[in-house]
């Protein structure tokens, strides 16, 4: 009858459909029906494949994501916020039950100090030529209102029909790498001028010890020259 394998076949599409992959049709025959049924069982397999692949990728990426150390974000093409990593949510110093729904990155993100330039607008522009931003540096508005320095690196979403629809990025933290840094170059910088100072004093104490030599010896030849002349004196009077 070809009542049944229709009918297999219907309810196995059927279920596929509501989301269960594992069905299967069932073959009552070795005919084109039956071809037709083993068919699309193969293609069910493969399907149920490459969800499970997906899914397990996704999995991969979520762990990732929820992990990382550093801030991870995905923005609409508005800059606003649409997920932010536990990292993220620290970095900006967000508390568990604050939302990100209405956050935007355009208002966080600023130039580094001293340059007026519009940073989203670069952003943005250099996401349109090249589809991506490496470490540029910038620095974020936190909750309470200070600054972190960051760099962010980013590229664009793109959907299954090709249109961008946003940004997907890391900011990573610098602030104290930064401060660490300037700390170091501070020292440097009066380890040298206390160089510069000892070297400069030890100069001032050779020149002193040298002239208090020469004078020394000055002296000492000034004396012996009266006692040559009071000597030839003495000699000439006998």
């Amino acid at each position: 009858s070809m009542t049944r394998p229709v009918i297999s076949l219907a309810d196995a599409a059927r279920d596929i459909q509501k989301g269960d992959l594992s069905v299967r049709a069932t073959i009552y025959s070795r005919d084109e029906m039956g071809e037709f049924g083993s068919l699309f069982n193969s293609m069910a397999s493969d399907l149920e494949e490459s969800v499970d692949q997906l899914t397990e990728s996704e999995a991969k990426y979520r762990k990732i994501f929820e992990n990382s150390r550093d801030c991870h974000f995905v923005a609409d093409c508005y800059f606003f916020v649409k997920d932010l990593n536990p990292a993220g949510r620290k970095l900006f110093g967000l508390n568990k039950y604050d939302s990100v729904e209405k956050m935007s990155l355009g208002c966080c993100l600023n130039p580094i100090d001293g340059d007026t330039a519009d940073l989203p607008q670069i952003i943005c522009d250099e996401m349109s030529r090249v589809g991506y931003i490496k470490e540029l540096e910038t620095t974020i508005n936190r909750k309470d209102g200070s600054k972190r320095i960051c760099l962010i690196t980013a590229t664009t979403l793109i959907d299954h029909e090709g249109q961008f629809v946003g940004y997907e990025g890391i900011l990573r933290d610098i602030t104290e790498k930064r401060r660490r840094k300037e700390q170091a170059q501070f020292f440097r910088q009066k380890l040298n001028e206390e160089i510069l100072l000892a070297e400069e004093r030890e100069r001032k104490d050779l020149s002193r010890l040298l002239h208090e030599e020469l004078a020394q010896n000055l002296a000492l030849v000034h004396m012996k020259l009266e006692e040559s002349e009071e000597g030839i004196c003495e000699h000439e009077h006998k």
